[in-house]
This record gives structure tokens, sequence and C-alpha cells, in this order.
């Protein structure tokens, strides 16, 4: 008998103490109902105290400790640069101001609609999962928490209410919000089936979502209107 494949990394977080309050409860509960999953996580519980037990760790030579703290110092020193000639443009404030509006253009990130789908999906289906009681989740093999889904309604937001352009010279606007957040859904619904879809909470996530995407006014964090919607 395994232990339940969706619980191992609520698992993990608990032992690690790293998950919030709402899932730690949930997750204590459901070792009191698995005995595979209880099984598992006193398993590694016993290993953790193995490994950290008095006696078992050993501290490394000093001629090891010395060879890698000189190999560190070595990869943080700053490089040695050579002189180099400044043209007579670059040093007047004209360059700099060239320079500066390069820099810019190059480092400024291109909104596309590939990444505003992105962050409507992913927020999106964090919160569904966050109304049901799973303050962690695995979302595309990545673990997402409450402030992945808050900086993606922050910057959905920033980019409807200042107009801001995909690379293709479009406007993000609140239809291509809402176009972005049916289709993202249908395509989800696909990937964990209707029956799970429909039994899930994903209409409530849409709409506090979407509202919090389109108000008139940056509200404060994500999670706090949700929790009205908490049973």
């Amino acid at each position: 008998m395994s232990a339940c494949p969706d619980k191992a990394m609520l698992l993990q977080g608990l032992l690690d103490g790293e998950l919030d309050a709402v899932n730690a409860q949930a997750c204590e509960a459901h070792l009191k109902t698995c005995a595979a999953c209880d099984a598992e996580f006193r398993r590694a519980l016993d290993l953790r105290a193995a490994v950290t037990a008095p006696g078992v760790a050993h501290r490394a030579p000093e001629s090891l400790r010395a060879g890698i703290d000189a190999m560190l110092a070595a990869e943080t020193a700053p490089p040695v640069r050579a002189a180099r000639r400044i043209a007579p443009w670059a040093a007047s404030g004209l360059g700099g101001l060239l320079a500066a509006g390069l820099a810019v253009m190059l480092i400024l990130p291109q909104v596309t609609e590939a990444g505003v789908r992105n962050n409507v999906s992913v927020p999106l289906q964090y919160l569904e999962s966050w109304l049901r009681g799973v303050g962690a989740a695995a979302i595309y093999n990545l673990m997402e928490d409450a402030a992945t889904a808050e900086i993606s309604r922050a910057q959905v937001w920033q980019w409807i209410h200042l107009k801001a352009k995909l690379d293709d010279g479009r406007d993000v606007t609140p239809k291509m919000f809402r176009d972005a957040v049916g289709g993202e859904m249908e395509r989800v619904k696909g990937e964990v089936g209707a029956k799970a879809f429909d039994g899930g909470r994903f209409k409530e996530a849409t709409e506090l979502f979407s509202d919090m995407s389109l108000s008139g006014t940056f509200d404060e964090f994500l999670t706090l209107p949700a929790y009205k919607l908490i049973d």
C-alpha cells in the first residue's frame, strides 16, 4: 500500500514546516484517515531524526573547508576589466541619455498574448485550489502559492488599466482579458475533465479573479475577499 500521489507535496511541506495553518490542519486530518500516508510520513520523520542524530554528522576536514572557501572567494571576486577609451559623445549628457534609453529597450520585457494567458490560467487554477482548502498547489509541474496568484493578478490589472501593448501592437483590453479567461478555463476543463471541473470551484474563482482584475481601483491582496467564499 503506497501513499496518495496527490498528497506527496503536502506531506513534504508539513515535514518541512512550510504549510500555512489551513493546509497543515487539513494534512494532519488526512494522516489520521490514511494509513499509507501516515506510514510514509512517519518514515520520513524517522529518517530525518536518524540523519540529524548526534554523532552522525562529521565536521569536514579543515583542508577541504579552506579549499572550498578559496573557490567561493574566487567566484565572488569582481572581474578585472581592462580600461577602455570612452568616446567623446558617450561622456556628454546626450551620451548618457542614449545609453539609458538603450538599456531600457534591452531590459524591458515585452508583453505577449501567451504571457497574458499564463497570468490568467495559473492564478485561476491556484485560486480554485485555495477555495478548496489547498494552499500549496502543483500547477504545470511547479508549486504555486498565494503570492504567485497575487503577482499575476496585479500584473494583469496594470496591463489593462495602463493600456499595455502586446508585442504585436494590440492593446491589452478588458475584452482580451475576458477572452483569455474563457479560453483558458475551457482548456483547463479539458485537462481535468468535465466532472472534476464542474465539481470544483472554478466558477467562484473566475468571478473573483475577473472582478478584481477589471475593478476601477486596485484592491488589496487577492485572498482577502476570497475568505468570504470559504465554506
